[in-house]
């Protein structure tokens, strides 16, 4: 299908070549025609024009107008100008804005058809190179999914890890596969907490960046992504140190521009470029690295920290545990801070002497909580003390938010718990509002974050009586109301006041009162009367 504007002020030369023009042997299906700029703008808004023929001496806008707004606008119709005059301006014009020809008026029927037929040609050349590009663009994108597919069973080792038959298989499966390249992987993992959005959806926007300041030939390029990885393979023959060096500088800037435009945090891992049947094992290895790397954001680093295991030098974690009995917490969080960053300055540190150091600062601050009379699995249960715990292993910014909320936690509670009146006045409500429901020390002291001791003690210091004896008077209070203002069962008054018991319910009002609840009752209407 071609769609062909006639362009010209003149309304009987718009139309004579309209109805003149045998268009159906030259494959056209559609003609419009315009008598000023404004209206060709519209029908080249509203329809995809590929043939403007259009006169230059138009009043409100001339062809030549016309032209440079189609330029301008992103279109690429074949164009061709008539004019009644031969200026010599017009025609450079014509030539910088790609014109296909330049005609004088009058022009004969038969050179006109000429034009358009050689027109019409050069939009099916144009027709066939865009399917010729889209075709191969599909094959080389069908190309790559084979390749990366082949490279997926490479390294989870489903073709055996030996150059001569990684590279037998790859024939096998008509892959192409250079006979004397050698593959280097570059691994960069996504710090998905500090990024922006869902980067799988930007896949394409990576691409694009990858190309722009990475690889310096994409084609040589297999990347694959997946959940919070985005590996490339490249096959190179010659010039590979030169390369490797550039591309430590390309992933630098490459992860640059990716936090400061597109909000996505990455580290990058480079390989060495051997033989096929290494890639496996150099991925592992790459893997390995980001596995140990606890301690630093958006670096490129190689493999040498893959396998190495430093030595444990244990911190002084007493004289934290110190700062904390001195009720010094902001101290002891900043001595905390420059002690992992000292570690980090002296590379001391990486993923195993980070689950070291979270084991004993665990046991020693569970220590601490309980020499005050706390229990920690109490004080940090709730849903996101749990999840700062489960990652406080992970790097050593997840340790150190985990220990400033900790430390917070401990520090709110202690405060609290200085206070004996405001321990003992929250267990006294808590007992006054569920004494229908089952009461002991342990549910108390758990209420309060601290060991069921240490509670008991603090209240009888308050109160002058045991917490056991606080629970029965205030039920016996409770159920001596109840006789006098309702018309409650008896049953159903030891049931409110936490007695499932009917007949030890009755022994204990007996023995608080002197009399059984129904002759309590008993006594109190007739007191009435």
């Amino acid at each position: 299908m071609i769609s062909v504007l006639i362009v010209d002020d003149e309304v009987h030369c718009a139309e004579g070549v309209r109805c003149s023009t045998d268009w159906e042997s030259l494959g056209v299906d559609q003609v419009f025609t315009a008598y000023s700029m404004k209206q060709a703008i519209r029908v080249l808004e509203e329809h995809e024009i590929e043939i403007v023929l259009t006169d230059v001496e138009m009043p409100k806008g001339s062809g030549l107008d016309l032209l440079e707004w189609i330029r301008d606008h992103g279109r690429k119709p074949v164009t061709i100008l008539l004019t009644s005059y031969a200026q010599f301006n017009y025609a450079k014009q014509a030539i910088e804005l790609g014109v296909l020809d330049y005609l004088l008026k009058p022009i004969e029927q038969q050179k006109l058809y000429d034009v358009f037929q050689k027109a019409v040609e050069q939009i099916h050349r144009a027709r066939e190179t865009r399917e010729i590009h889209r075709r191969m663009e599909y094959w080389t994108a069908a190309e790559k999914d084979r390749l990366r597919t082949f490279w997926r069973r490479v390294l989870e080792r489903e073709i055996d890890a030996d150059s001569r038959v990684i590279r037998e298989q790859a024939a096998k499966e008509h892959l192409v596969f250079h006979e004397n390249y050698l593959c280097m992987p570059v691994l960069f993992r996504i710090h998905k907490g500090d990024s922006q959005g869902n980067w799988l959806n930007r896949t394409e926007e990576l691409k694009d960046e990858l190309k722009k300041t990475v690889f310096q030939d994409w084609n040589q390029v297999v990347p694959a992504y997946r959940e919070d990885r985005l590996l490339a393979i490249v096959e190179k023959a010659e010039g590979m140190e030169e390369y490797r060096r550039t591309l430590l500088e390309n992933c630098s800037r490459f992860i640059k521009n990716c936090r400061e435009e597109l909000g996505i945090v990455f580290s990058c891992y480079v390989g060495e470029f051997r033989e096929p049947g290494e890639l496996a094992v150099q991925y592992e290895l790459l893997e390995k690295a980001d596995g140990n790397n606890v301690a630093e954001r958006s670096g490129v680093y190689g493999m040498e920290n893959a396998d190495t295991r430093l030595p444990y030098v244990r911190p002084d974690i007493e004289g934290w545990m110190r700062l904390l009995a001195r009720r010094e917490y902001d101290k002891a969080m900043e001595e905390i801070e420059h002690d992992l960053r000292v570690m980090i300055h002296e590379r001391r540190i990486d993923r195993g002497v980070l689950h070291q150091l979270c084991h004993d600062f665990t046991q020693a601050f569970y220590g601490f909580l309980e020499d005050k009379g706390f229990l920690a699995h109490q004080l940090l249960e709730d849903e996101t003390a749990v999840t700062l715990y489960q990652y406080r292993g992970r790097t050593v910014e997840d340790f150190l938010k985990w220990s400033r909320s900790v430390i917070e936690k401990a520090r709110n509670s202690l405060e609290e718990s200085e206070s004996q009146e405001s321990v003992v006045s929250r267990t006294k409500r808590y007992i006054d509002s569920h004494l229908g429901e089952e009461l002991n020390r342990n549910t108390l002291a758990g209420q309060a974050y601290m060991s069921a001791d240490y509670l008991s003690r603090i209240f009888q210091q308050e109160m002058g009586m045991k917490l056991s004896e606080y629970i029965t008077r205030a039920r016996m209070e409770k159920a001596a109301k109840l006789l006098e203002e309702t018309d409650l069962t008896v049953g159903e008054i030891a049931d409110q006041v936490g007695y499932a018991n009917l007949a030890y319910f009755t022994k204990v009002f007996r023995e608080r009162n002197h009399t059984t609840p129904a002759q309590y009752r008993s006594d109190l209407r007739k007191g009435r009367k």
